[in-house]
């Protein structure tokens, strides 16, 4: 379970960077183009970095000091890691044993 929850983590961690780097790289465009349409996969991925930020989003305030915004980065994937792996285990794996 131990196990399952941290490499979970560990893949939402990476997901949600790429999901967030690339939510803002592509946002830069729109400063060089006033008329500039987003796409609507960038539209998906924006979408997906909102999700996968949630909760710890919430808790965002802008005078954090780094350490603490990279800890509660850390520790909302650790959260999305534990729910997953809680799900997996108890839900998932069942339903295939009876199945």
């Amino acid at each position: 379970m131990k196990k399952r929850t941290i490499i979970l983590a560990a893949l939402h961690f990476i997901l949600m960077l790429a999901c967030v780097m690339f939510s803002v790289g592509s946002s830069m465009e729109a400063l060089d183009d006033p008329d500039y349409q987003s796409s609507a996969f960038e539209g998906l991925v924006s979408g997906m970095a909102d999700i996968l930020m949630q909760p710890g989003s919430s808790l965002w305030v802008s005078k954090l000091p780094d350490a603490v915004e990279w800890g509660l980065c850390l520790a909302n994937s650790l959260l999305w890691g534990l729910v997953l792996a809680l799900v997996f285990g108890y839900v998932i794996q069942p339903a295939r044993k009876t199945g």
